[in-house]
Order: C-alpha cells, then structure tokens, then sequence
C-alpha cells in the first residue's frame, strides 16, 4: 500500500537528472543515470508525465534535452507501462498518467518542430499501442490516417510524420500480445470465461481496426505515388497545392516521400490482416498501381515532360529508394496471402525476371544499391519456395488447408475449393520459366549479374585480402543481405525446383565457358562464378557431373601445372596486378571446391588433392594461400570424420607398435597435416593391419 501511495517525480528534478545524465563529468553522469534506471524499473509515478512536459517545452528547453527526455520515455514505456521491470508487479503508473502521456504522444507528433524528436515519438506511439491499442487507445490509428490525408489541415511536414508513425506502429504489432489484466471487481461470474470473451473481443476489435486502414492507405499511395512518376503534372497542380498546404509548395519530393511513407505502411500492415479467403477490398487496382510504378521506376525517367539536368538526379535517387519499397510491398502481398495472390504470379514473375536478370546490362544493374538488387531477386525466390505453388499441393486434390489466420499465429480449417486451381496458375508460370527454352538465358544471367565478381571485389583482392575473404563467403540463400550471396540462393532454389533441366543448363554454360578458355577477364570470372554455382549446389548437379571425375579430368590439371607460378619466387608471383589476379580467381575456386566436395574423391584422388592443398598454403598471393588452408582444413574433417579411418589407424598404430618390439625406429606416420606420403604411408598401414588381423 505504502508503494502505492509514492510520490509522483517533480518535473524539475526529472529535467536536472537528464541534463546531469548528458555532463561530460562522469560524478555527475553516473548518479544521474542510475536514477533514470531506478525510476524507468520501477515505474515511478510522475516519471513518464514529467518526461513529456519536458519534450512539450521546445521553446525554452535545448532539443537534445528533449530528445532524451522522450528516449528514456520510449525505453520506459517498454519495460514498465503495463509491469515494473525490477517487481514484475503490475505497473504504478497511474491511469490517468498513462492517458496524459497518451495525448501529449499525439499531439506533439503533429506540432513537435524537431523532426528527430518526432521520430522516437512515433516509436513511442508504437511502444504504447503494443499495450492499449485497442482497449485503452481505440482511435490512435484513425487519428493519424486522417492528419496524413491530403485534405487534412495539418502542413505537409506534420502529415508526413503522421503517415511513418502508422509504419512503426504496425511493425510492432507483429509481437503484439493480449493479455488479461486483474480484474477489480470480485463479481460472481467474472471468471476465466469472462477473461476470456473480453481477449476474444479485444481481438476482433483489433483486427476489425488494422483492416479499416487498408483503404485510406491504398488512397495515399493511389494519389502520390502517380504525381511522382508524372512530375509535370505535379508542376501543374503547384499553385492548388500551396495554397492548401499553408503556402507551402509542394512538387514530386514530397509525393515521393509520401508515396515511399504510404508504401511502407501497406507493407508492414499486410501480415497483420492476412486473410486466405481473399485480399484486401481495393487490392487488385494497388497491384496495378504497383505493376506499373515498378516499370516505370525501373526505366529511371520520370513520365511525361522530363526534369532539369539539376533535378533528374534527385528524382533518380529517391525513385531507387521508393522501387526498393514497391518491390517489398510486393513481396509482402506473396507472403502474407499466397493463394489469393497467386492469379498476379505470371506479371509480377515476368516483371521481376525482365528487371533482375534480363532487360538491363551488368554495369548498369551493379550500380543500383545492393538493397535493391537483392529485393528484385527475392521475389522470385520467394515464388519458387512456397509451398502453395509446388506440384505436390496444386496436383493433389484436398477438401480443405490450415492457414495462419493473423499475426497471433491462430490457425482455423478453411474449406477452400478453389485453392488448388488458384496455386496452378503460379505453378504453371514457375514451370514455365524453368523450361529448357528459357531457363537457360536467365541461368546466364543470373551468374553474369549476380554471382560474378566485379572489378571493385578485385581491387579489394589486392588491398585487403582478408576482408576480402571475409565478405566473399557470406552464407547463401534467398534472405541474403548482399547480390551475391541472394543470386547464389535464387540458383539454388531454381535447381531445388527445376530439377535437370536447370543443373544441365548451368553445366552448359560452364562447358561453354571451359571451350572459350581464358580470352578475356569476364570469361575466367564467368567460369569461376560457374564453379562456385556448381559447388553450392553439387547435390543437385552431382549426378551429371561426378565430382571424382571432374577432378580427374581439369582440376587435378589446373592446380598441378599453375603450382609453380603460385608458390614461385617474388618475379612470377600472382600478386601485385590485375591480370594475375584474375588468374589466380581460378586456382582459389578450385581450391575451395576441394574442401567443398573432397569426400567425392577416390582415395587417391583425396590424397592427390590434399598434397596440393598443403602446397598452395605456401602461395604468395595470400587469397589463394587463404582458400588452400580452408581447403586442408576440410578435407581434414572429412577423413578425421569416418570412424573406420580412425579405427582402422588406431589398429595400425596397435599392431607397429608391437611388431617393433621396443625398436626406437619403427614408428607409424599418422593422420597428421602435413604431407601426401605421409598420409598415404598412414592409410596404406591401416590396410596392412587389418589384413594381419583376417
């Protein structure tokens, strides 16, 4: 009782603390923040309060002050809003403090003059609605959709900061939880059941508020996104539009930072209303809208009248930024509703495969931001993997499918007769692009744009070898973060699916660039991301080319007869230009593929390529001396590994150690790292034992 009779914070103390918290002198910072701490636990009343009078004075108190000020109120608001962090009892803070932090979170988004305080105020919105929305803040959303709408009287600044609030918002309702808070009264019949109606409601109510934003949102983009790509009709509207907008003008930088804003709203509200029985009212003309946006943004040129030399680059660099936002609302629409969806697969598949692999030139799609190249390769790994578009779902009658009905992951039986046909229409677009007529120039494509080194990897080849390493071998698959590591994911995905139509097409170009020899530098880096390609995904290509006998027929040959460049004197070292370095590309894939698939070789075989392996250790180009080690390493675990090896050498050791009767002499060589006949004297006297022993 004595807890909760405390009393409230003064604001005044709460405004020294923080300053106190930001001195330099660590005698004053220490206690300053230990304060915060103990007042953020345990949730102390009139903390939160106090915080928000601070940031509401930007009159008369500095920005970084109130910058804090709403950052320990965010971090607050998460660790105690509705359980103190130290007690775990439930929250102190007093309703009508919650209410008044409440208000002042709304209203200073939309008059705040600082957009960095603005912007942890639309996460501190976020951090509350993940607690009251919608029991105790029902009309947060509606509130911030009407600031952002275009006819609404707020300055094109404050609508904008309306509009990325609702983007922080839905993305932390994707751990949203409902739980039930003690009850006051002690009724007869306020039980379980009782607990339990009011979280059912609470959850309608929820998703009933996410799904009316669908419409205003799809309104925004409708309405901003064609005034960027068509910015002279913008130019025409200026006059309109400043005076509607307090006198401010407004042309195609701001529609493209709303457009981009509304985009990603859509995004992140997506998963949160996920619906197999079918896509958001509106959905299929925003898919339009996107379809072509997405073309448009692709081409770089703006429609209609183009820009000033002074303005195009501005125009080209925010549409990039916007297209990365479109490809990912695109994504999202995949994700979040895979059947219903899945009649728009042919355009967005074709868009995609147009935009990624085919229409544009290596340089030109190398100069985009990697972001953007990974997303437009998402898609289509995305495509390939979901399971609603594959052969053994679409080709098997079924009465109903289990679905995730939202982001509570609560599944229901939908009786869906049509999804099987509506999966066929994907299904028969992703078999068509992996048939032999096309998948073979989109194969190229892929390795060419993707998976190849670049002229800037080379350089850093040379600066920065080990850095170079480091970034090279970035784990595969189609969540990547970079171009490569996502185009290597995508081929993987395309053999996982495509069978031997796509592993016979990669080994035709490989065969193809093997003929062409080393004419020019794009061929060696074509064939060495060829190698790559076919080392990642062996098990898929394994039975066209045995590994065994492509060791025997150009590997073993590459490494033995370059030797002697590699581990020469400084005169014919491979280090120090651009040509031997390109070279050298080659002796480190064949070397990484040693420790990739060295438990395909034969015995001798295996014993072949790790003396090449120890002997590359000693090159002098540090790249390649860098992929022989890792190349011993793994080959050394694939032996160490089989257990008959090892019983078979322990038996060896045994039965020498005996037949030496004391000779100080007569020791085995065993299964260390060092050189081929050492290894092979170990294997051979194994063989020897076991013999004696039968």
């Amino acid at each position: 009782m004595a807890a909760d009779q405390q009393a409230a914070i003064p604001v005044e103390r709460v405004l020294q603390t923080l300053r106190a918290a930001m001195s330099h002198v660590h005698a004053e910072r220490a206690p300053a923040e230990a304060a915060l701490r103990s007042w953020e636990a345990d949730a102390a009343p009139g903390f939160l309060h106090g915080l928000m009078l601070i940031v509401q004075q930007f009159n008369s108190i500095d920005e970084p002050t109130r910058l804090l000020a709403v950052v320990v109120a965010k971090n607050a608001v998460g660790s105690s809003w509705r359980k103190t962090l130290g007690t775990r009892e439930w929250s102190r803070v007093p309703d009508e403090e919650k209410a008044a932090v409440r208000m002042a979170v709304l209203h200073l988004l939309l008059s705040d003059p600082s957009d960095r305080v603005a912007l942890q105020l639309g996460l501190l919105a976020s951090n509350i609605c993940a607690f009251d929305f919608p029991a105790r803040w029902p009309d947060i959303l509606q509130n911030l959709l009407g600031a952002a709408d275009w006819a609404s009287p707020f300055a094109p600044q404050f609508k904008l900061r309306a509009l990325r609030s609702l983007k922080h918002i839905f993305k932390g309702f994707t751990t949203k939880r409902f739980v039930a808070e003690p009850i006051q009264s002690r009724a007869p019949g306020l039980g379980i059941a009782s607990l339990t109606e009011r979280l059912q409601q609470e959850r309608q109510l929820y998703r009933q508020q996410l799904k009316a934003c669908a419409a205003p949102l799809q309104c925004l983009l409708s309405a901003h996104l064609p005034a960027f790509l068509n910015p002279s009709s913008t130019q025409q509207q200026q006059q309109q539009n400043a005076a509607a907008n307090q006198g401010v003008q407004v042309g195609w930088q701001v529609h493209g930072l709303f457009a981009k804003a509304a985009v990603n709203g859509v995004t992140e509200l997506l998963p949160l209303i996920a619906d197999p029985a079918g896509l958001p009212e509106g959905t299929r003309g925003l898919l339009e809208l996107l379809h072509g946006a997405a073309i448009q943004l692709m081409s770089g040129v703006p429609a209609g009248a183009s820009l000033s030399p002074a303005e195009l680059p501005g125009w080209q660099d925010l549409a990039g930024r916007l297209h990365e936002r479109v490809c990912k609302c695109i994504i999202a629409h995949l994700d979040s509703h895979p059947l219903p969806f899945a009649e728009y697969v042919p355009y967005f598949l074709k868009l995609f495969v147009d935009a990624a692999l085919l229409n544009l030139d290596a340089p030109t799609l190398r100069a985009m931001r990697a972001k953007r190249r990974v997303l437009l390769v998402r898609f289509l790994a995305r495509a390939l993997l979901c399971p609603y578009y594959r052969p053994e779902y679409v080709d098997v009658q079924t009465e109903g499918l289990v679905l995730p009905t939202g982001p509570d992951g609560k599944a229901q039986l939908v009786r869906d007769p049509g999804g099987r046909s509506r999966g066929k229409v994907a299904a028969e677009a992703l078999r068509q692009l992996l048939s032999t007529p096309q998948v073979g120039a989109v194969v190229e494509a892929l390795v060419l744009k993707y998976v190849a080194l670049t002229r800037e990897e080379l350089e850093e080849w040379s600066s920065d070898p080990e850095g170079y390493i480091r970034s090279i071998e970035v784990e595969s698959g189609p969540d990547a973060d970079t171009p490569r590591p996502v185009g290597v994911g995508l081929l993987l995905c395309m053999l996982e699916r495509g069978g031997d139509e796509v592993a016979q097409a990669l080994i035709n170009l490989t065969a193809r660039l093997q003929a062409a020899g080393e004419a020019s530098a794009e061929t060696v880096l074509m064939r060495e991301a060829c190698y790559r390609c076919i080392g990642e995904g062996y098990s898929h290509v394994s039975s066209i080319v045995p590994f065994n006998q492509w060791y025997s027929t150009e590997l073993s040959g590459l490494l033995r007869t370059r030797l002697p460049v590699f581990v020469g004197d400084a005169n014919n070292s491979s280090s120090g230009n651009s040509e031997n370095i390109i070279t050298a590309v080659l002796q480190a894939r064949a070397l990484w593929l040693l420790g990739a698939c060295g438990s395909e070789l034969e015995r001798e075989q295996w014993i072949d390529a790790w003396g090449l392996a120890v002997a590359y250790m000693g090159a002098r180009d540090l790249v390649v001396a860098l992929q022989a080690v890792q190349a011993v390493l793994l080959l050394a675990i694939q032996i160490l590994d089989d257990q008959a090896i090892l019983d078979q050498a322990a038996a060896a050791k045994l039965a020498a150690s005996k037949r030496a009767s004391g000779a100080a002499g007569a020791q085995l060589p065993g299964l260390t790292v060092g050189n081929a006949a050492a290894v092979d004297a170990a294997l051979s006297a194994a063989e020897a034992a076991a013999d004696d022993e039968v």
